[in-house]
């Protein structure tokens, strides 16, 4: 998809050492991913979010933003955002607003921080995405 071709030029023009936290915040990369979505994105594709575009290769970064795309599109029409689609009762997301809770994938407890650069609540895995700085 080209326009995900020019999603990810832009994120890079943001400098390698850019958290990918504050990079899927970013309206000028790609409009409409939210705070939740960030969280979301993060966990399904397994990354912490204290890791940075530099860490990633283009097609992880396409793979990110594809995703991205996708929930938004699953999610038009109004009603709950879901991102977990699964009929087994236990919730319509994976990680966000979810702090203390065992994650639904490995039964770790899910954790929160306030990171980045508009310090946002960021929630995470740590067994299935790895350890996030509280910090910056």
């Amino acid at each position: 998809d080209p326009a995900i071709g020019d999603v990810v030029c832009r994120a890079r023009r943001t400098g390698p050492g850019r958290r990918l936290a504050d990079v899927l915040l970013d309206q000028r990369i790609a409009a409409g991913i939210g705070n939740a979505y960030k969280s979301e994105l993060l966990f399904l594709r397994r990354l912490a979010p204290d890791r940075t575009l530099g860490e990633l290769d283009d097609e992880e970064l396409r793979a990110l933003f594809s995703l991205a795309g996708a929930l938004i599109r699953a999610n038009l029409g109004g009603g709950p955002r879901t991102t977990r689609f699964l009929s087994d009762r236990a919730g319509r997301l994976w990680v966000y607003r979810r702090r203390g809770e065992p994650c639904l994938r490995c039964g770790t407890l899910v954790r929160m921080a306030r990171l980045g650069e508009d310090r946002r609540s960021t929630y995470w895995c740590p067994a299935c995405q790895g350890t996030a700085q509280s910090t910056g």
